[in-house]
């Protein structure tokens, strides 16, 4: 081995693993005092960038996890008020049931009455003090916009047949006219005692279902000697025994009639002639198989099986599929201004979860009349005096809220009756609404906290150290550092021995 002063190559290399070791063994160090294998972007920049978008959204999530839980509480806070309602309501219920009784007297009921609106005052009082944050819950705020329809359209469906013929009632065969046709264009029939076939096998829905393609739509009968004009709209919100007439629907035109079927439960076009009969049978409080539709032109409609029929014994009548406009606009819905409660469930946006809650107010707490129940019940009374009574209390149920009911008399209390019934129907159902938020919001929650935990060990694998892997690393390199050490020093005792042959004899 050549021993030289100025170069000394072995001294060199051991020091250059010295140090190389030295440096890996401080790296271990570094990463099991920090309990991380990538402290930096220069340790694994790709790694490390992954890794950083997985903290970033576990960041997010943690924050998701408390929006979800505040959002939960702001819910169950709103369905505990409506709980509260719920309890007054059945208290009312029972005010009206005791007052329905004779038992009472006329001053037993005004006391009764005097509660039932103490009961009225506590049910605002609810609503306008169950807040979260100071956020208002039950006033209707948060409720679902409503859908604006307009009141008039051009033209029905598509198209409307009255019939293929006009027939003589009272003198089969004398007059008839063929191919009546479609409402494409205004039809007429003329002459006494005739009548009209209502059919609507030729109507297409336009691509919509039924009832929500006739909303709104419908057509006209018109006098063919004066102005006097008989809207038929329909309404697809409600159902035929909803269906109402208004005898004055314009100022304009002091004859005109106008009847807002109730079409709700029509799924098909053959339902649709049985449910205009119907619906304006409701409408006027009238039964049977024979109805008067306008005692001026002495129009009418008949039933024959399941046949229906406009009839006349006098005047042109002119049939139109277009609705004649009027200045009161029936069908128009006001749109609320009103916005849902968002809650954000995910950490990029547009992830959130829309909730919305009714008004609870007096005003506002009303059931659906003349559901199937009540139509149920009305088509099993047999007796004709005790089912137009029923059909009366359900009329004038229909068209009653909580502030309008009455407990003064024994017929007040039985429409107040059939109102808290839907009133507690209405509260129950947005009670259970509620409850469903709060359960989604439940799974929510342990959802976010899953997809977190999950999000933390994959970034727990990518950066955390293996600390018994990394341990071996560090003995290895502290060794290997400690036995370059060792070499450099023989080294330098090599280099050292030069000096002996430069010493004098």
């Amino acid at each position: 081995m050549a021993m030289k002063v100025t170069y000394n190559e072995e001294t060199q290399r051991a020091l250059f693993h010295m140090n190389k070791n030295a440096m890996l063994a401080s790296k271990s160090i570094m990463k099991l005092s920090s309990g991380q294998k990538i402290n930096g972007a220069g340790d694994d920049p790709s790694m490390f960038s992954i890794s950083e978008r997985m903290r970033e959204r576990i960041r997010s999530l943690d924050r998701d996890v408390l929006n979800v839980q505040n959002g939960t509480s702001m819910l169950t806070t709103a369905e505990r008020g409506v709980s509260q309602i719920v309890d007054v309501l059945r208290s009312m219920k029972a005010l009206a049931v005791n007052a329905a009784n004779d038992s009472n007297t006329d001053e037993d009921r005004a006391i009764l009455q005097m509660e039932l609106e103490s009961n009225r005052g506590t049910i605002n009082d609810i609503v306008f003090n169950t807040k979260f944050n100071n956020k208002i819950l039950l006033d209707g705020r948060y409720d679902r916009p409503v859908t604006h329809y307009p009141s008039t359209a051009a033209h029905i469906v598509d198209s409307f047949s009255a019939g293929d013929n006009v027939t003589s009632t009272s003198n089969t065969g004398s007059k008839s006219i063929n191919n009546f046709g479609t409402f494409d264009i205004a039809k007429s029939f003329d002459g006494s005692n005739f009548s009209v076939k209502v059919d609507f096998s030729a109507m297409t829905a336009e691509g919509s279902s039924y009832p929500d393609a006739l909303h709104g739509k419908g057509f006209s009968i018109l006098c063919g000697q004066c102005d006097q004009f008989i809207n038929v709209v329909f309404d697809a919100t409600k159902n035929v025994y909803q269906s109402t007439y208004n005898k004055n629907p314009t100022t304009l035109n002091s004859d005109a009639r106008e009847y807002v079927v109730g079409v709700k439960n029509v799924t098909d076009k053959s339902e649709l002639a049985s449910t205009i009969f119907n619906g304006m049978a409701a409408s006027r409080d009238q039964t049977g198989n024979t109805i008067e539709v306008d005692e001026r032109h002495h129009l009418g409609m008949k039933r024959d099986g399941n046949d229906i029929y406009f009839t006349k014994d006098s005047v042109a009548m002119l049939f139109t599929n277009e609705i004649v406009p009027t200045d009161t606009e029936p069908l128009v819905f006001v749109e609320r201004e009103t916005s849902s409660l968002w809650i954000q469930d995910g950490t990029l946006a547009g992830q959130h979860i829309n909730t919305y809650i009714k008004s609870l107010q007096t005003q506002d707490l009303k059931g659906e009349i003349f559901n199937d129940a009540d139509i149920a019940t009305l088509n099993s009374i047999s007796d004709s005096t005790k089912r137009a009574e029923y059909r009366a209390l359900l009329t004038k149920a229909d068209r009653m809220t909580l502030d309008d009911i009455s407990v003064a008399t024994r017929e007040d209390a039985q429409v107040a009756m059939r109102v808290i019934d839907g009133a507690l129907d209405y509260a129950l159902d947005e009670q259970t609404t509620l409850g469903a938020y709060v359960k989604r919001m439940n799974y929510v929650d342990e959802n976010i906290m899953t997809k977190t935990e999950n999000l933390q060990e994959t970034d727990s694998t990518i950066r955390d150290t293996d600390v018994p892997k990394e341990m071996t690393k560090f003995v290895k390199y502290n060794i290997l550092t400690q036995a370059a050490q060792f070499m450099l020093a023989q080294i330098n005792q090599n280099g050292a021995s030069v000096l002996n042959l430069l010493q004098p004899e």
